[in-house]
């Protein structure tokens, strides 16, 4: 999966073809809410991708859900009701603050923020960066 990300994000940030317009109807809300928490749009572009391939809908096997595939407890962490995870503007409001917070919290090291947004910050604590899941070793790789 890391792979994957790494790939969706070059091409992303090499081509003048992104993700806006493979998904244009989310392109004004990505585009708002990146600017606020300061991200790059190609990483919300991929992460949305690689979760949920934007589908607004979509529920894990651990509860996380809607495009940017948020479980609800990091929702309310990020002052966003959890009730509301299926509403794109909603997900993306918390899936990018919480970006923005792994940013932070990980000094702006991307393997553990992609790490982190996977299996959450505390996982990358525990392990120092060196995850055991296969799950995430393919997310971020």
């Amino acid at each position: 999966m890391k792979k994957i990300l790494l790939v969706l994000l070059l091409a992303l940030t090499s081509s003048k073809a992104t993700a806006a317009g493979i998904y244009p109807e989310y392109q004004v809300l990505i585009e708002k809410h990146v600017t606020l928490q300061g991200l790059d749009k190609n990483l919300v572009w991929a992460v949305i991708y690689a979760k949920s391939r934007s589908n607004r809908n979509a529920t894990s096997h651990k509860n996380a859900r809607g495009l940017m595939q948020v479980i609800p407890p990091t929702v309310a962490r990020m002052g966003v009701n959890p009730k509301h995870l299926y509403d794109p503007e909603q997900n993306i409001i918390a899936g990018t603050r919480y970006l923005c917070f792994l940013n932070d919290r990980f000094n702006s090291n991307f393997d553990h923020i992609v790490a982190a947004y996977n299996v959450g910050e505390g996982a990358v604590d525990k392990y120092h960066g060196i995850l055991p899941y296969r799950e995430t070793c393919k997310y971020v790789v």
